[in-house]
């Protein structure tokens, strides 16, 4: 009875609450902070932004909402973490991001189609393990995604 008792646990502690792996730290942020931005762009660079149009990572915005609610940050946090963690992709050499996350300092702005996501500039490999659950979100907000 006690082998049965402790291997429950040790299975519990492996398999985690919810979640299998730890989350990314490059997404700390949206977690911290109380209240998140996410964006819905326009995957055309800087060149054919109309004049006064707002922007983010260069990129048109074409809507945007705020998120207070801990769980759908939580969300937000994990789908990026997830396409994060498969760095080994490649990258293509375009860049044309749909979707925008700003998190106090950080910006996120992401490429689903050319496997990559700008942190601050930085860009990174991604994949596209988050990307169903950030268009739900997304969809959920009524935010348009460009085609």
């Amino acid at each position: 009875m006690i082998r049965v008792a402790i291997g429950l646990i040790v299975f519990v502690l492996l398999a985690g609450c919810g979640s299998s792996r730890p989350l990314d730290p490059r997404v700390a942020s949206i977690l911290s902070s109380p209240e998140i931005t996410i964006y819905s762009l326009h995957p055309r660079g800087e060149a054919e932004l109309p004049a006064g149009a707002e922007k983010l990572g260069g990129y048109r915005v074409l809507a945007k909402t705020s998120i207070k609610d801990a769980k759908l940050r939580q969300e937000v946090a994990q789908a990026i973490g997830e396409s994060l963690r498969h760095a080994g992709v490649s990258m293509a050499k375009c860049f044309e991001p749909r979707h925008g996350v700003r998190a106090g300092s950080e910006t996120f702005v992401i490429c689903f189609k050319c496997n990559q996501l700008s942190l601050n500039g930085q860009h990174l490999a991604i994949d596209l393990d988050g990307q169903p659950m950030l268009n739900r979100i997304w969809k959920d907000h009524e935010l348009p995604l460009a085609p």
